[in-house]
C-alpha cells in the first residue's frame, strides 16, 4: 500500500475520533480510546495534508516534556538528549621538537559552548583537564615562548589520554 495514502487514512482517521464524541473508534491492528481537540495551533501543512488547529494532540501552547520527545504548540517534536555521563579527562603532553618536555607552556581547552580553560605544563610537559562533558568538540591550543603548536580539536566521547602536542621544528 503506498505510504500516503495509509498516511492520509490514518490522519482522517485521528481527525474523525478527535471530532467524535461517542464510543472508542477501531480498525484493523490498532484502536483510539481517546482524543482531544486543544484549542489554537492554527494551520499546518506537510507535504499533501493540512490541518487545522491540533486534532488528537492533549495540549497546546507552551513546550511540555515526555522522556526524549516534547510537545511544543500541539505537535510533537523530538528533543536530543543531553550528555548525563560524569566528565572525563583529557592529558597529554608538551614536547620540544626534540620530545623533551616544555615547563610552563600555557594549555588552552575552548568548549562548544564558550567556555575557556587553562592548564600549565609540569617540568615534564604533563598537562590535564578534568570534567570534560562528553558529546562535544572541543578546540586545544598551546602557548609557549619558546616553540610554536598546531592546535587541534577533538570530538570527546571518552577519557582521552596522550594527547601530545610537538613543536614545530
Amino acid at each position: 500500500m503506498n505510504i500516503f495514502r495509509t498516511n492520509r487514512a490514518l490522519l482522517m482517521l485521528i481527525f474523525l475520533s478527535a471530532l467524535h464524541t461517542g464510543s472508542a473508534q477501531t480498525g484493523g491492528g490498532f484502536e483510539i480510546t481517546e482524543a482531544v481537540v486543544a484549542p489554537g495551533g492554527g494551520k499546518s501543512s506537510a507535504g499533501i495534508f493540512e490541518v487545522d488547529a491540533t486534532p488528537g494532540q492533549p495540549a497546546s501552547g507552551g513546550p511540555i516534556g515526555a522522556g526524549e520527545f516534547g510537545i511544543t504548540s500541539g505537535f510533537w517534536n523530538f528533543t536530543s538528549l543531553a550528555p548525563t555521563a560524569a566528565g572525563v579527562a583529557i592529558s597529554g603532553r608538551v614536547l620540544n621538537p626534540t620530545g623533551s618536555g616544555v615547563l610552563n607552556a600555557i594549555v588552552l581547552l575552548h568548549t562548544q559552548d564558550g567556555e575557556l580553560r587553562t592548564a600549565r605544563s609540569s617540568s615534564l610537559g604533563y598537562y590535564r583537564f578534568d570534567d570534560i562533558q562528553v558529546g562535544q568538540s572541543v578546540f586545544i591550543s598551546v602557548e609557549s615562548k619558546l616553540y610554536v603548536y598546531q592546535p587541534r580539536s577533538v570530538f570527546v566521547i571518552d577519557e582521552l589520554a596522550g594527547f601530545d602536542f610537538i613543536a614545530e621544528p
